[in-house]
């Protein structure tokens, strides 16, 4: 699902952006487009889901990205499988959300999850 979304929005971002380099091994986002000369740098957050686009997880630390840089967020959703077993995908039927400007703000995160950290918790010795 997610390699899916990201060749939809590496195809959406080449229509738009001289250059869109896939840096989602080493960054908080996804995709890094930019123009000649390196001017107009965009982050990209790609999400893929089976699910409608309601509601997306994202990390904090993908919060925290686009927050502080320029970043678009690319949804591709309602995707069906043609074959589950094999992971393939219909091609022809899904929906894209891409929201040019993506800064999340308090009032639409919902937490879901927080990491606890135990204060009792001792490694045991070797």
């Amino acid at each position: 699902v997610e390699d899916f979304a990201m060749a939809r929005a590496i195809e959406h971002f080449q229509q738009l952006h001289d250059t869109v380099e896939d840096v989602h091994g080493r960054e908080p986002f996804d995709l890094l487009c930019s123009n000649r000369g390196g001017r107009s740098a965009l982050r990209v957050e790609v999400k893929g889901t089976t699910g409608d686009a309601r509601t997306i997880l994202v990390t904090a630390g993908e919060v925290s990205s686009a927050r502080a840089h320029r970043t678009a967020l690319f949804i591709a959703s309602e995707l069906t499988w043609t074959d589950e077993a094999r992971a393939t995908l219909d091609p022809t039927n899904w929906r894209q959300d891409v929201i040019d400007r993506w800064a999340p703000t308090d009032h639409d995160l919902n937490p879901t999850a927080y990491e606890w950290h135990n204060p009792t918790f001792k490694p045991k010795r070797k």
